[in-house]
């Protein structure tokens, strides 16, 4: 009797993490950025006198060619409603190894026709760079085609809603991402930026991790995935195990703060690769409003 119990447990989490797994759910998050440069997370109910000047920024992360109906359609539904001013892509969107879906295309296509978008590298695209650099390459003409702007170890100036903002993406080895070898922070480049004239910040790095050397930087805001939440996650609590198999990951997801003038968003991710579990866990879309205090504001 005890076997058929346990086994019918075991049926119920699985029912139950397929079922949840099917529907992505919106993690939001308001953030002030201050004339001092100072970074606080504030309530929804703690909004400034002119607040339609937030800047929405929407992140997609790790997911790993997988799909949210016929061309993703239900995904860009649930992008769209969200009425973002950029959408940033932090790396894995695709799966190391395998075949680029048609579904992925589709919905960059759309999105790109739509709004400003701007992809980074994570571990699966830089190994399919090494694996298979044609068919990667042919990947990256896909974006360019479809209006997808690649910022891979640079830094770039956007005007969005009248506010100067500098978005810098930085990637890693690969060697970074191995699952024996210890990861190495000379191994992590961060582009640097002149902050004369910016009024906020970001940087797109696909590894939390690496959290203490973003912190040594100027960059006002860090979007982060990779650790797609901890896998499993105990409700109320933290993730169990990261991507590279390490019980407890310290940035499994959510909102980090490094230091006063400086946070980090790590996104929970879209999907799965190799095992395709997760528990407790819902996909996740990220959408930070961010207002940038000019400096004549207070």
């Amino acid at each position: 009797m005890i076997g058929y119990g346990i086994l019918l447990v075991v049926i119920v989490i699985l029912i139950y993490s397929v079922i949840e797994n099917r529907f992505v759910k919106t993690v939001r998050y308001r953030i002030l950025l201050h004339s001092d440069g100072t970074v606080q997370r504030i309530g929804n109910g703690e909004v400034p006198e002119d607040a339609e000047e937030w800047i929405r920024i929407i992140q997609l992360s790790d997911l790993h060619g997988c799909h949210y109906g016929p061309d993703n359609i239900n995904l860009y539904q649930k992008i769209k409603s969200c009425n973002p001013d950029i959408l940033i892509f932090t790396g894995d969107m695709i799966t190391k190894y395998k075949i680029i879906p048609s579904e992925l295309i589709s919905l960059l296509e759309r999105l790109a026709s739509e709004y400003l978008c701007i992809y980074s590298l994570g571990n699966h695209e830089l190994k399919e760079r090494r694996k298979h650099p044609e068919r990667f390459q042919a990947y990256l003409e896909q974006l360019q085609q479809a209006g997808v702007q690649l910022m891979d170890d640079t830094v770039r100036e956007f005007v969005l809603k009248d506010r100067k903002l500098m978005l810098g993406a930085c990637s890693s080895t690969i060697e970074n991402y191995s699952k024996t070898l210890k990861p190495c922070a000379k191994n992590v480049y961060i582009p640097q930026m002149d902050c004369a004239d910016v009024s906020g910040s970001v940087l797109l790095a696909h590894d939390p991790n690496f959290a203490m050397e973003y912190r040594k930087t100027s960059y006002s805001l860090v979007f982060s995935g990779h650790l797609h939440g901890g896998i499993v996650r105990i409700p109320g609590w933290r993730g169990v195990v990261s991507t590279q198999f390490k019980l407890f990951p310290r940035y499994a997801g959510g909102y980090y703060q490094l230091k006063d003038k400086q946070a980090m968003i790590v996104s929970r991710g879209l999907g799965s690769h190799t095992i395709k579990f997760r528990l407790f866990n819902r996909p996740e879309l990220v959408q930070a409003d961010i207002y940038i205090f000019s400096k004549s504001q207070r």
